[in-house]
């Protein structure tokens, strides 16, 4: 992981452990077991359904900049 110490930091050891072997468990069934990933959208109405997917970046973005500021609140409010 590129940000692993900031993880432990976060978190704890055993939580990257954990995580870092899942992906890898992840990485060999996409190589190896022919694992795919799809994604379907459903909605009632064409119209609902916006043309880009632009709003799952925006969403992640989003969702970053709120953990990382809670996260920040934790580490200040520990000291």
């Amino acid at each position: 992981m590129a940000n692993r110490e900031k993880a432990i930091e976060i978190y704890n050891e055993c939580f990257c452990r954990i995580c870092e072997f899942y992906l890898a468990a992840r990485e060999a069934g996409f190589r190896y077991s022919g694992f795919v990933v799809f994604q379907i959208q459903l909605a009632k109405k064409v119209e609902t359904v916006l043309v880009t997917r632009n709003y799952i970046a925006n969403d992640e973005n989003r969702l970053v900049t709120y953990f990382s500021d809670i996260a920040d609140k934790t580490k200040h409010r520990d000291r």
